[in-house]
């Protein structure tokens, strides 16, 4: 994928999409995604789970943790701040 990108934001700065003076384009690969049973995600198969749902469910187990954290007194928020902290957190 890096070297695919590569070319993509070459491709863009070539044809004026994008400054490099003022843009950065930058791919992040995060290594091989396991599924629940252990086996690696095929993208191709169309089983894969989708980024957002993955995401969304980051966010949804940040505020439970954090929600039992607060009422074991081991956090210093708010119940109210959890939501806010939970999707910085979920969603970076």
């Amino acid at each position: 994928q890096g070297d695919h990108f590569k070319m993509c934001f070459s491709a863009a700065e070539k044809i004026g999409w994008v400054d490099a003076k003022k843009h950065r384009l930058e791919h992040i690969g995060f290594g091989t995604v396991m599924g629940e049973d252990g086996k690696r995600f095929k993208t191709r198969s169309g089983e894969t789970v989708r980024l957002v749902d993955l995401l969304d469910e980051a966010v949804s187990r940040m505020e439970k943790s954090l929600t039992e954290r607060i009422e074991e007194k081991k956090a210093v928020i708010t119940k109210e701040q959890v939501p806010e902290i939970s999707a910085a957190m979920g969603y970076g």
